[in-house]
């Protein structure tokens, strides 16, 4: 698992800096991170939707809702890490882990309630909302794909 920012860049026009479609996260996870981590052929990674809905933050109402992205890697949504279908039936499941061992907390793609704040898992699996994860500050990544198969 490495760390990054979620976002540094400042944007107008109404683009909150926790704004996943255009997060420093987002744009490093589909340009340097996927050829550096797939440099032999990254044709195996399909383009997908990314569902990036006020459903997908886990809140019923989410003002920082983006629209949906079309990604080759992306960070898991509120949503994605509580399905058991994906492998997340519990805490344990949700911890990562770096190179060293040690439990991380790790970046999701889903916007906080506050403007300048995104969602993460803590390092001990927990998902919660009022932790303030300021989206200039450095976490996990734990990148998400979808694998073509022949």
């Amino acid at each position: 698992m490495d760390s990054h920012v979620w976002n540094q860049t400042d944007h107008e026009n109404g683009i909150y800096p926790n704004n996943y479609k255009y997060s420093d996260i987002r744009k490093w996870l589909n340009n340097d991170f996927l050829q550096q981590a797939f440099y032999y052929d990254s044709s195996l990674i399909q383009t997908v939707n990314v569902d990036n809905s006020v459903e997908s933050t886990g809140d019923s109402s989410n003002p920082y809702a983006c629209e949906d992205t079309q990604d080759k890697v992306y960070l898991l949504s509120c949503k994605d890490i509580r399905n058991k279908d994906y492998g997340f039936t519990d805490d344990a499941s949700r911890i990562a882990y770096d190179a060293d061992g040690n439990a991380r907390d790790h970046w999701l793609r889903s916007p906080n309630y506050y403007v300048d704040n995104a969602r993460c898992v803590s390092s001990d699996g927990g998902v919660v909302s009022n932790l303030i994860y300021y989206v200039s500050s450095s976490y996990g990544v734990r990148p998400a794909l979808t694998r073509k198969l022949d």
